[in-house]
Parts: structure tokens; sequence; C-alpha cells
């Protein structure tokens, strides 16, 4: 018995007397064949998903930094290569079409990062949140918006919106450029 209490430990033994596996913890928040998650075990569970959907977010938001990077330098090279030497003014048409080429590629990765965004969201406002206010329990249908949007994920937006998100937010501007170039260049 000393051997035994050396290696289990303290803990181990008072559980080991209180007759449970692990005396005095909470129901289980969720069984599924005979394997039982506990309340801490669920949070642990979800601040995992949580920094993994912020991971997932990032790496979207960064696409879409590289996709405006690209339209940027294509321009840029563009017009030096325009106004450089005596070349016609279709090179600024082609580069026109090429950022907006761009800016389709963006808004697709658009409508992805939204979708990763919302679930970090509902995670931060439903369930992170609701742990800090009374009555410090997430609210009644949280776990459910989630899930349904786990097993039927959803665009939030549709194409034209993030067409049209993009352009106000980043393309606007490369537009103006390009079409300030060809009237210079004409």
């Amino acid at each position: 018995m000393a051997r035994q209490r050396k290696e289990n430990g303290p803990r181990e033994e008072k559980r080991a007397r209180a007759g449970s596996p692990r005396a005095g913890d909470a129901e289980p928040v969720w069984t599924y064949r005979g394997y039982q998650l506990r309340s801490g075990e669920f949070n642990t569970a979800m601040v995992h998903f949580f920094r993994a959907e912020v991971q997932r977010a990032n790496v979207w938001r960064q696409r879409l930094d590289t996709t405006t990077n690209w339209a940027v330098v294509t321009t840029g090279a563009a017009l030096s290569f325009a106004f450089g030497q005596m070349i016609d003014h279709y090179v600024i048409i082609l580069n026109t079409l090429l950022v907006t080429l761009f800016l389709f590629i963006e808004a697709r990765r658009y409508r992805y990062y939204e979708l990763w965004s919302y679930r970090v969201r509902l995670l931060e406002t439903d369930f992170f949140a609701a742990m800090l206010v009374p009555p410090f329990r997430p609210g009644s249908d949280w776990a459910e918006t989630m899930a349904e949007n786990l097993l039927h994920p959803q665009f939030r937006i549709s194409m034209w919106e993030a067409f049209g998100r993009r352009y106000r937010r980043n393309y606007a501007w490369v537009y103006v450029v390009l079409i300030l170039a060809w009237v210079l260049k004409v």
C-alpha cells in the first residue's frame, strides 16, 4: 500500500477512498460510448477549438493581404513599364484586367475569412463573454448554432457582397491610380 501511495500520490489516494474515479466533479457535460466529458474538460476543449478557429481566420486574413500585395506590385510594375518606355497605353488595360482577377480571387478568399471569423465571434460573444456575466453560462442556443455551422458551413455573405467590400476597402484606390495613369498616358 505504501508503495502504491508513492506511485499514485495523495490525490489518487483520496479518490480511491472516495469510491469514485473523480470525486467532487460535476455531472458529465457530454457522454459518448462510455466516455464522459466533464465541464473542466469541455472548457479545455473549447479553448483549443477557439485557438484553432482564430488561427484559421488569421491564415485567411493573410491570404487577403497577399492578393492585395499582388495587385499593388503588378500595378506599380505596369505603370513603371508604361511610363518608362515608349509603349502604348494597352499595358494599363491589361493590368486593369489583372487587378480585376486579383479582386475576384480576394473576394472568394474574403468569404472564407468571414466563415471562420463568424465562428470566432460566436465563441467570443456567446461562450466566453457569457462566462463573465451572470448567470455565468452560455446562451441557450449557441451550441446548436455552432454545431450547425460546423456540420453544414454556409457562407455568411454572397460573392458580390464580398467583391464590393474588398473593392471599397482596398481596390478602389488601385483603380483610381490606373484611371489617372490611363488619362496621363493617352
